[in-house]
């Protein structure tokens, strides 16, 4: 009997979370008794309670008792009364990555997905495929995907599909029968302090991997070439021509969106027109392709159910307008997720780019200043909001307020401390023909249903 079969009631700590509430609902169709806290309001935490689960806003430690099982995430404090009060209760309590591991062991094979960037899209593009070859799977994913996918897609058990975050190298709790690393950057200074770091992290993701399973990595990264060129154990994806499965025939076939061929073993298996905006995002598809393929789907399905895949909320999603400018939301908040962004907006806007960012976290902006400096290159406007603090203090890194100052003489950059100020900066100055972008990982997301029309 697995361990998750022994448990009858769970309490989430942060249940509104992105990847908490996925589990939430996960121990939910398992049969279990679920409750959980917020610290703030949210549409998932009513999504929750529809869904059957006590989700509340604020903290009752008396809701833990009788539970088996305390869940929280890496923002909530030691000092959390919830928290303090299981303890106290000696009922065992596990941060959310070692209650993910133990759930992806309760299906037969985990696919995983690491990289500093684009974990979310590609875990999405991965469901979408696998729903499309009607096979039986489950997957958490970091956002809600477009398609009916949400953050939680169940079908059934043989494949449990989810993300591995390279944050206090929580990916590693995970064994892995396919282990795919989209790329590596330093990210997570309060984690790693140097980027080889990061890639000694990824390097012993890969080696969890079940011994009959497979490990793809892409192979334009600096990182497979840096730590694992030359491996035969290794599948790799990439335009280049070393790559096992490459890209080929490569052509926008309308303002930022691209198509392409796949290359295997000498010959073209299918072809993809991506209906997802972005360069970046072939390389996505190619991840998902490599998937695929490992899995026996036939090349046909993949290459018609990557291309009908319709991308995930908040990640270049179009919110609405003001004053006739396309309002779009991005999650973007490293500068190299920055930088392509907004080389792919350049391409379809037809004014002026107005470009938003809320710096996330005072450590990753402190270690990143360099290449936060560098990665707004295209914009017409810039306006820096306050840090979205997250579980940080000021102290710790460098604040929005700062960022901008390091970056003002670029002209065009204004900082805001208040989102409502921001607001109504942008009723008065947006203009039909212009593009807004929101980016950022934090609450900046509402500043959309603050200005659409």
């Amino acid at each position: 009997m697995h361990i998750i079969d022994k448990i009858e009631s769970i309490h989430f700590i942060g249940i509104g979370g992105i990847s908490m509430s996925s589990l939430a609902k996960l121990a939910l169709s398992l049969g279990k008794k679920v409750s959980g806290s917020d610290a703030s309001y949210s549409k998932t935490i009513v999504q929750l309670a529809e869904y059957g689960i006590d989700a509340y806003i604020g903290s009752q430690p008396k809701k833990v008792q009788g539970v088996q099982l305390v869940v929280y995430s890496s923002a909530i404090p030691q000092n959390d009364a919830e928290l303090r009060q299981a303890l106290s209760l000696n009922i065992p309590t596990v941060e959310r990555y070692i209650f993910l591991a133990e759930v992806a062991s309760y299906y037969s094979k985990c696919i995983a997905v690491a990289g500093t960037h684009g974990k979310t899209t590609v875990t999405a593009m991965i469901a979408h495929l696998l729903k499309c070859a009607n096979y039986s799977f489950t997957a958490h994913i970091g956002g809600y995907a477009n398609g009916g996918l949400g953050n939680l897609y169940i079908t059934g058990k043989e494949y449990f599909i989810t993300e591995a975050c390279e944050y206090k190298k929580s990916l590693l709790s995970l064994t892995p029968f396919i282990s795919l690393v989209l790329n590596a950057e330093h990210d997570h200074p309060d984690t790693y302090e140097v980027v080889t770091e990061v890639y000694d992290t990824f390097a012993t993701f890969l080696g969890k991997t079940h011994s009959n399973g497979c490990k793809i990595v892409c192979a334009d990264t600096a990182f497979y070439q840096n730590t694992l060129i030359g491996r035969q154990d290794i599948f790799t994806y990439g335009l280049g021509q070393s790559a096992l499965l490459q890209a080929v025939e490569i052509a926008e076939y309308k303002k930022g969106f691209y198509s392409f061929g796949v290359k295997h073993k000498g010959q073209i298996i299918c072809n993809i027109a991506l209906s997802v905006i972005g360069e970046f995002n072939i390389y996505n598809a190619l991840a998902g392709v490599a998937v695929g393929i490992n899995l026996g789907i036939q090349p046909q399905v993949i290459g018609q159910a990557l291309s009908n895949f319709s991308g995930v909320k908040r990640r270049f999603q179009q919110m609405g307008t003001i004053n006739g400018a396309d309002v779009y939301i991005d999650y973007a908040h490293h500068p190299r997720e920055i930088d392509v962004m907004l080389r792919a907006v350049e391409k379809i806007k037809k004014t002026k780019l107005i470009v938003v960012f809320q710096p996330h976290t005072y450590t990753r902006t402190l270690s990143l200043i360099n290449e936060f400096k560098e990665c707004f290159s295209c914009y017409d406007e810039l306006y820096i909001v306050k840090s979205y603090s997250s579980r940080e203090q000021p102290e710790q890194g460098m604040t929005a307020l700062e960022l901008y100052r390091n970056i003002a003489h670029k002209g065009g950059v204004q900082y805001f401390d208040s989102i409502i100020e921001l607001a109504t900066h942008l009723a008065h100055s947006c203009k039909s023909g212009d593009i807004v972008l929101i980016l950022g990982a934090g609450d900046i997301d509402c500043l959309a249903d603050l200005i659409i029309d």
